[in-house]
């Protein structure tokens, strides 16, 4: 069975790197961040990094492949971005091998199985394993973290767990789910027995999670920021007053209703697997339902802040359908599976919103000395643009009107260029050189002297 999962994670790795090299644009702008910090650390860019994020995914996973990169000769900043995905594109092919262990040692093999079936074909590992996200990697530390418990090394879960809160610190929610899993789960199934691995070790008592997860969050943010901000837990601070005082966000839209992961609900978990969720309620309830609880309370909710929730959702899943089929309900089985399979796909086209048409653009305007840009992530920030000034999004006509005189290039989203934006950039001298479309991205007008 494990060559099968091999096999799966391999195929679903190769869709990864195809999606990656052919949408090669930005979702939100925390992807360019991760992306502009790594080639700061690796290559020098002149770069400061937003206060608000832990350093280490950039540094410590894509700036030593850049660094290596370049020692080989590549030089192409557009290939060098593109190569940054490939750590984000094996940590997402290693969580389908991890979903089958974690499936085996808390059910059965076949369970294991068709978990990762289910988790390898899901649109948010497929669109965002294809990009710089550090929920990714933040998935594996929180899997490996449940296996650590299932062998009883709850210090070294927790270790794991503080891993995964320095990726991404929301991921604090899911300390409880594991703690309660040390508490109330037995140690091993006798299918997982391979697993074990831990001989005749002293047990480690479950509060000891929380020993470790304090450990490791000493080492990987406190010691971490203070390395790179110059003061302990810089990052986390400044997360807290950003997010959880000031109530503030990056994205244009700041706040969501308490009750919107829930609407979502079909676009995260296809419907027709949700009965199978019923017979492993209290994992259910653990797992997916308080962190998505936990994940409301705060005022901005995106779908991609749901990725560590779904290995969970679909190991449990699994676990229903198997109980289902032993039970001789094996046509209502198959049929829902049918239902379900296209429809944790169904959200893949998404991916074809990516800003590769401002990317495009940006790599025209690469020579350029000075450009004014609305939306400065979308084009790749300073990534493919040597001094990038940002007039805002929809353009601002003041803003507009003081940079274009100054640039060599302005560009803009063409759905929100007015005629008064046209007339700004023809009277600097600026003449519509080219404009660009690609997928589903939001076409963009050049203009140059």
């Amino acid at each position: 069975m494990l060559g099968r999962v091999v096999i799966l994670a391999i195929l679903s790795t190769a869709v990864r790197v195809w999606l990656a090299h052919h949408y090669y644009g930005f979702e939100t702008g925390d992807d360019v961040e991760i992306a502009q910090e790594a080639f700061r650390a690796a290559l020098g860019l002149e770069y400061t990094p937003w206060g608000i994020r832990n350093l280490f995914v950039s540094n410590t996973f894509v700036a030593p492949l850049l660094a290596l990169a370049s020692l080989s000769g590549v030089t192409d900043p557009f290939t060098l971005a593109t190569i940054a995905r490939y750590p984000f594109i094996v940590f997402a092919g290693i969580n389908i091998l991890l979903v089958y262990f974690l499936g085996r040692t808390w059910f059965s093999e076949q369970a294991g199985f068709i978990a990762a079936a289910l988790y390898s074909i899901h649109w948010l590992p497929l669109v965002f394993g294809s990009s710089l996200y550090p929920r990714i990697p933040g998935v594996t530390y929180l899997l490996l973290a449940a296996l650590a418990i299932a062998r009883q090394r709850h210090f070294t879960a927790g270790v794991l767990a503080s891993l995964a809160f320095a990726m991404r610190y929301s991921e604090i929610v899911f300390l409880a789910p594991l703690y309660w899993s040390a508490v109330a789960l037995p140690p091993l199934s006798n299918a997982a027995e391979p697993l074990r691995g831990t001989g005749n070790r002293r047990q480690e008592p479950p509060h000891s999670i929380f020993l470790g997860f304090g450990t490791g969050v000493m080492l990987f943010v406190g010691l971490y920021d203070w390395l790179s901000w110059g003061r302990p837990f810089a990052s986390l601070i400044e997360f807290a007053r950003y997010t959880l005082i000031a109530r503030e966000s990056s994205s244009l839209m700041k706040q969501q209703p308490p009750w919107w992961y829930l609407t979502a609900l079909p676009q995260w978990l296809a419907p027709p697997l949700w009965p199978f969720l019923w017979r492993e309620r209290r994992k259910a309830l653990a797992f997916i339902v308080l962190p998505v609880i936990a994940l409301s309370v705060i005022h901005h909710k995106e779908l991609r802040y749901l990725q560590a929730v779904i290995p969970f959702a679909t190991i449990l899943a699994a676990a229903g359908v198997l109980a289902w089929w032993r039970d001789g309900r094996r046509w209502l089985v198959i049929v829902l599976l049918v239902l379900a399979l296209p429809l944790q796909l169904a959200r893949i086209r998404s991916i074809e919103k990516r800003t590769m048409a401002a990317v495009d653009a940006a790599r025209t305007m690469h020579s350029a000395n000075r450009v004014a840009v609305s939306q400065a992530w979308a084009y790749g920030g300073k990534l493919f643009l040597r001094n990038v000034e940002e007039i805002g999004i929809p353009p601002d006509v003041t803003r507009l009107r003081e940079a274009a005189p100054l640039v060599d290039c302005v560009a803009m989203y063409r759905s929100q260029i007015t005629p008064e934006m046209r007339a700004i950039v023809a009277e600097a001298g600026l003449a519509t050189a080219r404009g660009f479309e690609r997928a589903r991205s939001r076409p963009v007008d050049v203009f140059c002297r």
